[in-house]
This record gives C-alpha cells, structure tokens and sequence, in this order.
C-alpha cells in the first residue's frame, strides 16, 4: 500500500490563486528559486497525478491562512474527506475567536487530523494563543501535522524552530506531533536535533537538497515505524517522494512501513 500523506489542493475556482501566489513568493526568495509547481492545484489533477504515482490514497493538508478562512477552508477538506481514496486534515487559526469551536465541528464531522503552518498563519508555534488549541487537539486525539524549517512565505524567521518544537512537545506531551519535512526543509539540522524526541516526521519535500544518506540517518535515527511518505504536491509528486523513498540506504521492511503502512495505522485504514 502506498499513500501519499502530505500533499495540498485548493476548490477549482481559486487554485489558480493559490497556486501564482505559491510560484511568487518562491520566485521572490534566493532559497526557493529553484522551487517547480508540478500541477495546478486542483483536487482532480491532485488525484490524477498521485494515482499515476503508484497511490492508493492522499492526504490533503489544509492551512487556514487567516482568522475569516478557517470555515471555508475546512468545508473544503470535508468535502476531500468524503471521498474514498483521499484523507483531508482540517486546519484552525490561532487568532481565530472561534478555533475550539470549530476544532469540535471537525471532530465530529471526521476529520482525522489537523494541519498548523505557523509561518503562513503568522504566529510563533509557541504562542500561547495556541495553547488552548493543542490543549484540544490533544484531548480530541488527533494527530497535528506542523510545518518545520523554511517556508517562502517567511524566509527570514523560523515560526516552528527546533527549539519552539521542543518547548511545545514538552508542555504538552499527549499533543500528537507529526513534523513536516523530516523536521526541517533546508533546515536539515533542525531534523536531525528533533529525530528520536518521540514525534512522528513526514518526508514531504525532502528530495529538494537533501542527501539520501542524511535522511537515511534522520529515518532512522527516529524510527522508521515513526516516518509518513509525503510528497507536499504540488511542490513535487507522487511518484518523486516514492522515488526518492526507494532511493535510500534503507531495508525493504523500512521503505514499506514509510510508504503506506504507518500512514494506514495512523488513519485506521485495514491493511490486507
């Protein structure tokens, strides 16, 4: 089983949207010139793409970018949600007055996880206006997917450094932390000072700049039953992330756990 378990796309009628301001800011950053939009963001190109790729399920992670987004945002990941060969995480802002509220709705309409970008929300991972947020998200169960390392969108500050990481899994240690990009997207070392802290890491990206034999070592250094294949399409495919999975100095049985069974645990998807 193979699932791509970090991947984003946007209702037909703002992908394009989305997907210039994606290419802008890269375009306007020296660390992300080199950086390609692979499709056009929209849901059906997403699955046509990961399908090809050799999946048999996405996971699409949405960011409530703004406070006023956060509802359209997640009727939007309900919908992906509903369909059977994708997941969709649900997403919350911590400025938001309403943000247990709508933790609640997700959790009840069935979304199986929540995704936080602190560097396009534009508030530090350890900000205590989240507190109250992970606080839930830790109650209700559900995992949390957090972006770690660069993000063009604020190429000069870190919002969930290493350290902010550390602080944030300490203080609330039931809070069920996945970090993006091995824990650091060119960042690298940040990855490898998180690795073995006891959260899960996906791979998302992490074929752009990153040696096969570091992220081998940060793999296992974390654990390979720890490690969710992700690909963060439009940013690359499918077929990329499962490329550069089967590229490592790693076993057979590591590749598999990566490539699709620690993603059906975690979604509670029956392996055959």
């Amino acid at each position: 089983m193979i699932i791509d378990f970090h991947t984003h796309c946007f209702p037909d009628a703002l992908a394009p949207h989305a997907v210039d301001a994606m290419l802008s800011a890269a375009k306007d950053c020296p660390r992300s010139a080199g950086f390609e939009v692979k499709y056009d963001g929209t849901l059906s190109e997403l699955l046509r793409i990961a399908h090809e790729g050799g999946a048999d399920y996405v996971v699409q992670m949405s960011v409530a970018t703004t406070p006023h987004h956060q509802y359209k945002v997640n009727q939007f990941a309900l919908q992906v949600n509903a369909r059977s060969d994708a997941f969709a995480f649900g997403s919350v802002h911590g400025a938001a007055s309403d943000s247990l509220e709508e933790l609640e709705r997700l959790y009840d309409a069935g979304i199986p996880g929540i995704k936080l970008h602190f560097d396009e929300q534009g508030i530090n991972m350890d900000d205590k206006r989240w507190f109250p947020v992970y606080d839930l998200i830790s109650d209700l169960g559900l995992p949390c997917t957090v972006h770690t390392g660069f993000d063009p969108f604020s190429p000069n500050h870190l919002h969930a450094s290493p350290e902010k990481v550390m602080k944030i899994h300490t203080l609330f240690p039931r809070l069920r932390l996945i970090l993006a990009h091995l824990g650091g997207l060119l960042e690298w070392e940040g990855g490898e000072t998180l690795a073995g802290k006891g959260m899960m890491m996906d791979t998302a990206m992490v074929s752009v700049g990153l040696p096969p034999e570091t992220a081998a070592r940060i793999i296992r250094k974390n654990g390979a039953e720890n490690v969710l294949m992700g690909s963060d399409m439009p940013w690359a495919t499918t077929k990329e992330a499962v490329d550069y999975i089967q590229s490592l100095p790693l076993t057979d049985r590591e590749k598999e756990l990566i490539m699709g069974e620690n993603a059906a645990r975690l979604l509670g998807i029956e392996q055959l």
